[in-house]
């Protein structure tokens, strides 16, 4: 049982998450249904087209020819599967080699971002680089949906605003819980850090050691950070990443974050998943909104 003291402290922890991060939540939900629809209409995330069969010994001839130094930091696979793109650092224009014949060709454009990537662009850093805000409010939602069957039972629910968003709380606690609390399981893979005593791996050697442990036919791209590198592949249900770090290959994500990604994403089970997550962005949206509207009416009648 919770001290009475305790239960105002955890109440107005609960009240005041809300109302300050309401406007961040509201758009964080908004742009989660939209997101939802991407499984309901077969369009997969990082999904393009790949045509043609990917040579790994030509590509890493020709990585061996155009960067013997070890400067790229990432390399992209054209969709063709004929052509490569090396990127080396800011101010550096990229570079595009065909693998059949070494010849530097020019470097197509990026493809646009299209409505669903704009979109998640919003959901994930507000597309102003304020990743950092919707970091804080997704804590405030998980910390929201914990706390809140903690503080009220149902039995003591009146039907009004507040009566309404403790039934809902309760009963409908699972489906609530699911994209916020899916969130906190995606997070939990490995952090890639920084590995001391560990020298650069060059995208020509990452290759090398990945060969022997995944199909590289089916290369998407390869990039470095300080003592490895991610090399990424098309998989049926969108990209997969691999981390190489001295001999070692792994997967980035571990099971535990796959499913929380499949989860928060709506990839789990098809466009049903996907139903499931609006279904709980629009039940998170009516918690947010009682909760508030009971806070209001509290407020008017103190100040009348």
């Amino acid at each position: 049982m919770l001290s009475p003291q305790l239960r105002r402290r955890l109440a107005a922890l609960h009240r005041w998450s809300a109302l300050a991060f309401a406007p961040v939540i509201v758009v964080i939900l908004v742009t989660g249904i939209i997101l939802a629809f991407r499984p309901i209409l077969g369009r997969a995330h990082g999904d393009h087209p790949a045509t043609g069969t990917l040579q790994p010994a030509r590509l890493l001839a020709l990585l061996d020819s155009v960067d013997g130094a070890g400067k790229a930091g990432f390399v992209l696979m054209q969709d063709d599967r004929r052509s490569v793109t090396l990127f080396t650092g800011p101010g550096t224009p990229p570079r595009t080699f065909e693998l059949a014949n070494g010849r530097e060709v020019p470097t197509p454009p990026l493809p646009p971002p299209d409505f669903f990537d704009k979109v998640e662009g919003v959901h994930k850093d507000l597309w102003a680089g304020l990743g950092w805000l919707v970091t804080l409010a997704s804590i405030a939602m998980v910390v929201l949906v914990i706390l809140g069957p903690i503080l009220a039972r149902p039995s003591r629910a009146r039907r009004n605003a507040l009566g309404w968003h403790i039934w809902a709380g309760w009963f409908a606690w699972p489906l609530l819980a699911l994209l916020p609390l899916s969130l906190v399981i995606m997070k939990l893979h490995a952090p890639l850090g920084r590995m001391r005593q560990v020298p650069p791996i060059t995208l020509v050697a990452a290759l090398t050691r990945a060969q022997h442990a995944l199909d590289l036919t089916r290369l998407d791209g390869v990039h470095r950070f300080p003592g490895g590198a991610i090399v990424v592949l098309q998989g049926a249900h969108g990209p997969e990443q691999f981390v190489v770090r001295g001999d070692d290959v792994r997967p980035l994500e571990s099971g535990m974050s796959r499913l929380g990604r499949e989860l928060h994403t709506g990839t789990w089970a098809g466009p049903w998943s996907g139903v499931v997550n609006v279904l709980a962005a629009l039940g998170l949206l009516g918690m947010l909104t009682t909760g508030i509207v009971a806070w209001i009416r509290k407020v008017r009648r103190v100040v009348t």
